[in-house]
Order: structure tokens, then sequence, then C-alpha cells
């Protein structure tokens, strides 16, 4: 498992001002990270460089969501997925994992997923 500055998250919203300022905080907590603000590029990114996380805003639809996790789990099966929610305790548990969209829980949330073993 990498230390956490050798973490690549790839981070896929479509609100780019929030967008820089998530990956501003994951730069700040040691993290690499490439933003996406159109699947397209999810895909592409995806293609072309090797991640440990992709963090999908919550101002992705729900179907958009899930129709995007197929997606990335027939290209990459192992890859980690949280979904951002205000609300995490009510989000859709084992469709992906959920994150906090506030600091600082939202980089504990991150940490946890990146550091757990996979199953």
């Amino acid at each position: 498992m990498p230390e956490a500055k050798q973490f690549r998250i790839l981070s896929f919203g479509y609100e780019p001002v929030l967008m820089a300022v998530r990956a501003l905080l994951l730069r700040k907590a040691g993290y690499q990270v490439q933003n996406a603000l159109s699947r397209e590029s999810v895909m592409k990114h995806l293609d072309l460089g090797e991640f440990h996380l992709l963090i999908i805003c919550h101002t992705v639809p729900s179907d958009e969501q899930n129709s995007l996790i197929a997606s990335v789990h027939s290209v990459r099966p192992g890859l980690r997925i949280v979904c951002l929610s205000p609300f995490p305790a009510l989000s859709r548990r084992g469709v992906c994992a959920v994150a906090a969209t506030t600091a600082p829980e939202f980089l504990e949330d991150i940490e946890q997923v990146l550091l757990r073993k996979a199953a």
C-alpha cells in the first residue's frame, strides 16, 4: 500500500470551483489529485493513468453516479470509489464508500477508504 504522498486520486464533479477547493485540500494533505469535469474525462484519465481512488462529487446525480460506477468497475474492477454526500449516514452504502463533504470529516473519510485493506 502506498504512503499518503503516493496515493493518486481522481476527483469528478460538475462544479469547477468546488472541485478546485477540494483538490487543494487533498493536495495539502499530501495526495496527488487530478480533476475531471465530465464522464468522458474520467474514463480518459483512467485509460491513461493509475489511480487508487475515484471521488464522485455530490453534484453528480445518483443515476449518473450509478452508471459511471458500473463503467469504471468494468475497466478498473479494483478501483476504490467514494461518493460524497452532505448526509453520509443517509447515503446509499454498498454502491460506493461514502464520505462527508465538509472538512475535516472529508479528509478523515478519504484516508479511511484509502487505508482500508482490500477485501
